[in-house]
């Protein structure tokens, strides 16, 4: 969170992000398993809380920033909002049962909806329209998924990509506005060097590092 806080504030006096691409990754990558912290956290209190009375409720989240697209992402992230959406959204909308268009479209919808569930700004709006996108254009890859299974190397890159990728929708997420996160997509490929702020910036990645791993760890036991 510190991580977060000080990067997203990065910014000139009319609020735009100013600072460096490596800078906004940091603080992306951060958020991702801040938010990642937040709500695996709650719902592993809520499971264990639930257990003392005998109640056995499902797991929320199965690892998912391993996940090898995003499909599989959906799958292992957030499972009872996901299923929920799947559920009262996108079953009742017709599912994959129209055909290869309308299945889109439906994912579309459902994920666009997803994301104004969180808040009626825009950066949700379009949180919720890119993970369509993405959902939509991933959809029909088992092809790719066979090979992914055979090649660890491959499963590597995947896994890498897909975090990425969920990564700077995230940043969306968490951004005041989608200025704001456009400005710090931009830093990343086009000022990803730090400057004279290296140090700093550097020390902030270790600081991140140093919490992300024993939960990385925590997650692979």
């Amino acid at each position: 969170g510190l991580v977060v806080e000080t990067c997203y504030a990065m910014t000139d006096a009319s609020g735009r992000f100013v600072g460096s691409g490596a800078a906004a990754l940091t603080g992306g990558i951060a958020f991702s398993f801040q938010i990642f912290g937040d709500f695996a956290g709650y719902s592993s209190m809520a499971i264990g809380i639930s257990l003392l009375f005998g109640i056995r409720l499902r797991q929320n989240f199965r690892m998912p920033f391993f996940a090898i697209d995003f499909r599989e992402f959906w799958r292992r992230w957030h499972i009872s909002l996901s299923t929920w959406l799947r559920d009262y959204l996108y079953i009742p909308l017709g599912g994959n049962r129209r055909g290869p268009v309308r299945t889109r479209i439906n994912l579309m919808i459902t994920m666009i909806l997803g994301g104004l569930w969180h808040g009626a700004a825009g950066t949700f709006l379009a949180w919720g329209l890119i993970h369509g996108l993405l959902l939509s254009g991933t959809r029909n890859l088992d092809g790719w998924r066979k090979v992914v299974g055979a090649f660890t190397a491959m499963r590597i890159l995947s896994i890498s990509f897909t975090f990425l990728a969920v990564t700077f929708c995230f940043m969306i997420f968490r951004a005041p506005s989608l200025a704001f996160a456009k400005d710090m997509w931009v830093a990343i490929f086009t000022s990803f060097d730090p400057g004279p702020a290296t140090r700093d910036v550097t020390r902030l990645a270790k600081f991140a590092l140093f919490h992300i791993t024993p939960l990385l760890a925590v997650q692979l036991i």
